[in-house]
């Protein structure tokens, strides 16, 4: 599988395997993602990885402040039916 674009060297399988840890394992990242690092997650991300994709939004690991981190997590929420990270990214909209 080829390299991903943003993270040369990084292959693109390796970020569904971020997200297997984080849902099967619970596991924590020792810091927030970086922007890119946050989209390429959420884009990734199938209905699967959904609780692990609330957890990391809600621990801050994946910070909305981005306008393309939200979007990501925007279009996220409604194409996997994420009714909960949906509300919590329109009332930030709306604050």
């Amino acid at each position: 599988m080829a390299d991903s674009q943003e993270f040369p060297g990084i292959p693109e399988r390796e970020f569904p395997v971020a997200l297997l840890a984080i849902t099967v394992y619970d596991a924590i990242p020792s810091t927030s993602f970086g922007d890119d690092m946050s989209v390429q997650l959420v884009t990734h991300a199938t209905e699967v990885h959904s609780e692990a994709i609330k957890r990391l939004v809600n621990g801050n690991f994946i910070n909305l402040t981005s306008q393309s981190t939200f979007l990501a997590a925007f279009h996220f929420a409604f194409k996997h039916g994420s009714s909960e990270l949906a509300e919590r990214l329109l009332a930030l909209m709306l604050d």
